[in-house]
């Protein structure tokens, strides 16, 4: 069974002992925030119920798209090999982490935390899965320095909620502080990209080399539009409930860079949106070197043809 199903079955197992009543007033009233406010560090998660609404509504979707970063960066640096020590920045009630352990199986993961509520149910999740070698930790991050000896410092849909001094304060840090690799992923939306941008400038300054999703260092190419990937996912009876949501599956649109201190070879192209499968030709929009451009590929380029049918947005080619 996939980790992701059965993050899906202990949030039901908690919801089932939980006041349901409050976890669904908690969970209409984050969506509203999330939604309607601008966000600078505060603290919205103070209660044991705060913490398992947020985590029905969102973890499923944040361990997916963790998982699709890593992913890709195993695919792009050959496995990323010697990985012992993770970093996990924010972590949560575990979503990133789990995806992590999955990937890294005998690595050790110190998960760090401001919020107790939803340290203890980070905590509760792991009893769970039985899972060993990680160690959750209480932090403020806006207030204490990070722990050095990590190869892979990761933060998810964390920076977007801070001031913007305070993010670069901290994605400077990790630069600092990682032995090998930095990862960030935060919302798709323009205003995280332009973030993001500033992290891809700083990482490039400070000696980073791009892993993905850039097929170039170069100056970004997109200039109306932001870049950012999609994954698919099913939506839980519990979660389509909570969310009042009518449909059984939910996009989740992120953006993201994967920053090592070794060079690896990057794709020639990256698919900026989904491609457009007519009759006869596929044609997509791609990142490259020399710029944003449409490429068509017809019947008659068989081996082409036929390997950009299987493509999807976000993918390299």
């Amino acid at each position: 069974m996939e980790i992701s199903h059965e993050i899906e079955q202990v949030l039901e197992e908690f919801y089932e002992i939980a006041n349901r009543e409050k976890i669904q007033k908690e969970a209409s009233l984050l969506s509203k925030r999330y939604c309607e406010e601008k966000r600078a560090g505060q603290n919205f998660i103070q209660t044991p119920e705060t913490a398992l609404a947020y985590s029905i509504i969102r973890m499923p979707a944040t361990y997916t798209a963790v998982s699709y970063v890593l992913q890709e960066a195993k695919m792009r640096t050959g496995g990323m090999p010697a990985v012992k020590q993770i970093l996990d920045l924010g972590a949560g009630t575990g979503a990133a982490t789990f995806a992590l352990k999955e990937h890294f199986p005998e690595a050790k993961i110190t998960c760090l935390e401001r919020e107790e509520a939803m340290l203890n149910l980070g905590k509760a999740f792991q009893s769970h899965f039985a899972m060993q070698e990680i160690e959750w930790k209480q932090q403020d991050l806006l207030q204490e320095e990070l722990p050095d000896g990590y190869d892979v410092i990761l933060e998810a849909y964390m920076c977007n909620e801070w001031k913007e001094a305070d993010a670069k304060k901290l994605f400077l840090q990790m630069l600092e502080k990682s032995k090998q690799y930095v990862i960030c992923i935060e919302p798709g939306t323009p205003e995280s990209y332009q973030r993001m941008l500033a992290f891809r400038r700083l990482g490039i300054e400070k000696g980073y080399h791009l892993v993905a999703p850039c097929p170039h260092e170069e100056t970004c190419p997109l200039v109306e539009d932001w870049c950012h990937s999609l994954c698919r996912l099913a939506r839980s009876k519990l979660q389509r409930s909570l969310k009042q949501g009518e449909l059984a599956y939910e996009d989740e649109k992120f953006t993201y860079y994967i920053f090592s201190k070794t060079p690896y070879p990057s794709v020639e192209a990256r698919i900026l949106r989904h491609p457009v499968i007519s009759k006869g030709f596929v044609k997509v929009k791609v990142c490259t070197k020399e710029g944003i451009c449409e490429k068509k590929f017809t019947k008659k380029e068989k081996e082409a043809y036929q390997s950009i049918k299987k493509k999807k947005w976000g993918d390299g080619i």
